[in-house]
């Protein structure tokens, strides 16, 4: 008994021995735990310290910490803390040291140039009577190291200093330039070397047959050449535009007598691909589902020509958006194909290239209507200037045949009297000669969060046997990008174009000013969201009877739209992408004109029109215009003149506000987006137009409609918006 006793007594022993060192040890831990939240609040009142002092605010004082438990009350040395601690301090920032003076020691230096001293001067961000802040004092260091390596210096050094009073709070702040070398630098040797060893290629072939003189040609810079960086990113970038390469580095090699000699690193990629995919597009008037097949070859043929072929076969169906048009379903179908042969570096930084397409189904621009065959060739040559300025020409054949009966909404006898079916879909040919100069300074060309991209280009045909237009077209587009935040970024654009061309009479057939796919759109999934495809300015449409209630109304089965000759656009987009899921906020403003509006109710009509149903009514009448024998109207809406166009331009702006969402993917955002239009909240602008329009005509049933809004269908309900799904940011 008393030994079973004395082992019951040691294990009580043990037992409380266990739980004194336990509550030891949350004693000694919470009072490590403290100390370190001490040595912290020490460091980041330390960090605090130099911040400020960086800032300018060489007084500052920290006060504390004051240690303080969940609970919010002090805690003493000898107070016990369960949990965790707080720590809190105050920063007193006194009285700042300003900016007496700001110098740059060297520019007497011959080598520079009052010139140059001068110029270096007004950039720096560091000025008299300015908080002495060490990140400008920095960045006007970098900046002034920037300055003279892009004058042709190519190892400058450039020391900073600040002599400071902290009594007076003033300090002195000089930067001592030395350029480095006794003359501007220059390029010396260049090497071309693979990634895998550090031997120079000598001889006229990289190892996987790759020749080495189109290389050279797209370095363009000669041993002996002034130091350019500007040189230098122009020569980067024509590397990667060979598109041979996983990888082009260009690493600079300074020697001490100011020459930089040139490793230029590359890493072949494979050259040739096949690509299969697919993707879908739709909107308020059209749907697509394709499939894609490519190959390309970077070196056919040899030299760095690059081959390319494309098929796409496509269906077309009509608008999952609009309930309506499923009342006459139809699914059509289309292929399209291209061949393109590219030769980089046909000469210094200017590649040219042959380019063939064709396409066999609905028309791009007005698919529900129309049905055509297509061939297009093309000769260009694009020239870089620099990294951010390229400038192209080509040369263009376009060949159209249109085929009425294929559609099952229309039939070639109908379409026959059709007037605007007559005027826009038949079979065209043309040859135009186009130049375009871009300006691009965007940060990223897929995903840009600053810097601005400017386009401009310039088209034009005459009358010939192989061309049916006499034509001239301009326009230019300006994008902006601004970071906001981290996740958030501006983007704006602003766009306008004009065109001038003959009407004329020939085969039966009045030609418009431009053909239908040189005039200019808006509306859809690249410009004015809250539109469908298209239906931005004028739009063309056929009557007929409305049994429900009586009288004319447009066929939503043959919408054309008419597009014009000028165009307007401005849009804002607030993008938020913080992952890969995004949200984007929209507006959008402009407008397309260059036919009449309103030929019924517009005394312009009167003077072109020779379809009449008596002499003394002078309006386009349906009942006259499809008599037998009746003589052939002029084009159905007439085209305006430059002068009528322009004042009709801005009359309407057609405003759209919308929102968005995005998630990306590798070949860009998947985007959704809603756009109301603000100038037709009630939806009553289509039916006070055909309303006018059918008052006009004798008949009241006129030859054809010209609507300047679309009518309302957004998922069968009357609400003035579109909706938009497609790949890659609207722009």
């Amino acid at each position: 008994m008393a030994t079973s006793k004395a082992r019951e007594d040691i294990k009580n022993d043990l037992k409380t021995l266990k739980e004194d060192l336990k509550a030891g040890a949350r004693e000694e831990t919470q009072r490590l735990k403290e100390k370190a939240s001490e040595a912290e609040a020490r460091l980041r009142e330390q960090g605090e310290e130099l911040r400020e002092k960086a800032r300018g605010y060489y007084d500052v004082r920290v006060e504390g910490p004051e240690v303080v438990g969940v609970d919010g009350r002090p805690r003493g040395p000898g107070d016990r803390t369960e949990g965790e601690v707080r720590v809190a301090f105050q920063i007193r920032e006194g009285d700042p040291v300003r900016v007496e003076d700001v110098r740059i020691r060297g520019c007497e230096d011959l080598r520079l140039g009052p010139d140059r001293c001068r110029a270096l001067e007004g950039a720096l961000r560091l000025r008299p009577g300015m908080n002495l802040d060490e990140a400008r004092l920095a960045a006007d260091r970098a900046a002034i190291r920037d300055q003279l390596v892009e004058d042709g210096w190519a190892t400058p050094i450039v020391v900073q200093r600040a002599m400071v009073d902290p009594e007076q709070h003033r300090a002195w702040v000089e930067y001592a330039v030395d350029p480095g070398a006794a003359r501007r630098s220059r390029f010396g040797e260049v090497r071309l070397l693979l990634t895998q060893g550090a031997t120079p290629i000598t001889g006229d072939r990289l190892p996987n047959g790759l020749p080495v003189r189109p290389i050279r040609s797209a370095l363009s810079i000669d041993s002996g050449a002034t130091y350019s960086r500007a040189a230098l990113a122009t020569a980067q970038q024509s590397l990667f535009d060979l598109g041979a390469f996983s990888s082009a580095r260009i690493e600079e090699v300074p020697r001490p007598d100011g020459t930089v000699d040139l490793d230029v690193r590359l890493a072949a990629a494979r050259l040739w691909k096949v690509r299969l995919g697919g993707g879908v597009e739709v909107d308020n008037t059209r749907s697509n589902l394709h499939l894609l097949a490519g190959y390309e070859h970077r070196n056919a043929l040899g030299g760095f020509r690059r081959f390319r072929a494309e098929l796409r076969p496509m269906l077309f169906f009509p608008s999952v958006f609009s309930p309506s048009d499923w009342d006459s379903f139809e699914v059509n179908w289309g292929i399209a194909g291209s061949l393109s042969l590219e030769q980089p570096e046909l000469f210094r930084h200017t590649a040219g290239m042959v380019r063939v397409q064709g396409d066999y189904g609905p028309d791009p621009v007005n698919p529900q209507t129309a049905f055509r065959r297509s061939i297009r060739a093309a000769i260009s040559l694009q020239r870089r200037f620099t990294s951010s300025l390229t400038a192209g020409l080509s040369l263009r054949f376009a060949d159209l045949a249109y085929e009425p009966n294929k559609l099952t909404n229309n039939d070639a006898s109908s379409l026959a009297r059709d007037p605007l079916f007559r005027q826009q879909f038949f079979n065209q040919r043309w040859i135009d000669l186009e130049a375009t100069i871009t300006w691009d300074r965007r940060d990223d060309r897929n995903r840009p969060r600053s810097g601005h991209l400017l386009t401009a280009n310039v088209s034009g045909s005459v009358r010939s046997p192989v061309s049916d237009y006499t034509f001239v077209r301009v326009q230019a587009e300006a994008r902006g990008f601004v970071p906001v935040s981290r996740d958030i970024v501006l983007a704006m654009r602003g766009g306008l174009g004009i065109a001038a061309g003959e009407t004329y009479l020939a085969n039966g057939r009045w030609y418009w000013p431009v053909p239908p796919e040189q005039r200019f759109y808006l509306g859809g999934t690249q410009s004015h969201r809250g539109y469908p495809f298209n239906r931005v300015g004028p739009i063309a449409s056929s009557p007929m009877f409305d049994a429900q209630n009586g009288g004319y109304r447009e066929d939503p089965r043959r919408v054309t739209a008419l597009g014009g000759t000028a165009m307007w656009q401005v849009s804002a987009e607030l993008r938020w992408q913080p992952g890969d899921f995004g949200a984007v906020l929209f507006a959008e403003a402009g407008n397309v004109a260059g036919f009449d509006p309103a030929p019924f109710t517009n005394p312009r009509a009167r003077a072109l029109t020779t379809c009449t149903s008596n002499a003394n009514t002078p309006l386009l009448d349906f009942d006259a215009c499809t008599a037998p024998g009746a003589p052939l109207a002029p084009p159905a809406p007439p085209p305006l003149g430059v002068g009528d166009t322009l004042g009709l331009l801005v009359q309407r702006f057609n405003p759209v506000v919308g929102v968005g969402l995005r998630y990306q993917t590798p070949i860009g955002p998947i985007r959704l987006d809603v756009g109301v239009r603000l100038d037709d909240l009630d939806c009553q602008r289509a039916n006070q137009e055909l309303a006018a329009q059918n008052a006009a005509a004798p008949s009241g049933r006129p030859f054809f409609y010209v609507n300047s809004t679309p009518r309302c269908d957004f998922f069968g309900l009357p609400a003035p918006a579109a909706l938009h799904l497609s790949v890659g940011e609207a722009y």
